[in-house]
């Protein structure tokens, strides 16, 4: 608690204690996992849920990125996500991840998909309430004018 988390393109966490306004690099034990390692990437998204970071795409100045990759704060680990059911989107960039606090879902919102001149206009879902090992992704359809393409831009839950 009281601390602001920043993840870099090359890998590194860094920690800002809001007590202290100190910053400072956790000691993190290497990926769990000998067949997946964290892409260096840039424009992704982290957001925190329950004692742990959920990273979610970014692009690696080659293509974008559908990867989801859980930090456990307490055990100070990376490791892929497992057991996520539903169709994950489209690997993407400048997004938004807002946690809808008090109902356990990030909302992926916009990005660039890496092709043609507009940014997505669609809004992805990642339920989170069952924990780091039971994830579903659904694309809800929202009633309304939706924003339209978005990228580099930011969102909040109200």
């Amino acid at each position: 608690r009281n601390q602001a988390i920043k993840q870099s393109s090359n890998q590194s966490l860094t920690t800002m204690s809001l007590t202290h306004m100190q910053w400072s690099e956790p000691n993190l034990d290497p990926i769990n996992s000998s067949s997946i390692s964290t892409p260096t990437i840039k424009n992704h998204s982290v957001t925190h849920h329950s004692k742990h970071l959920y990273c979610f795409g970014g692009y690696d100045g080659r293509r974008n990125h559908m990867t989801l990759m859980i930090f456990s704060i307490e055990k100070q680990q990376w490791h892929p996500a497992k057991h996520i059911s539903g169709t994950p989107p489209p690997g993407r960039n400048g997004h938004t991840a807002t946690l809808a606090v008090g109902e356990d879902k990030i909302m992926i919102i916009g990005g660039w998909l890496g092709v043609g001149p507009l940014a997505a206009s669609d809004t992805h879902v990642l339920d989170v309430s069952n924990g780091p090992d039971k994830l579903r992704w659904f694309q809800p359809t929202p009633r309304g004018n939706p924003p339209g393409p978005c990228n580099m831009h930011s969102a909040d839950y109200i």
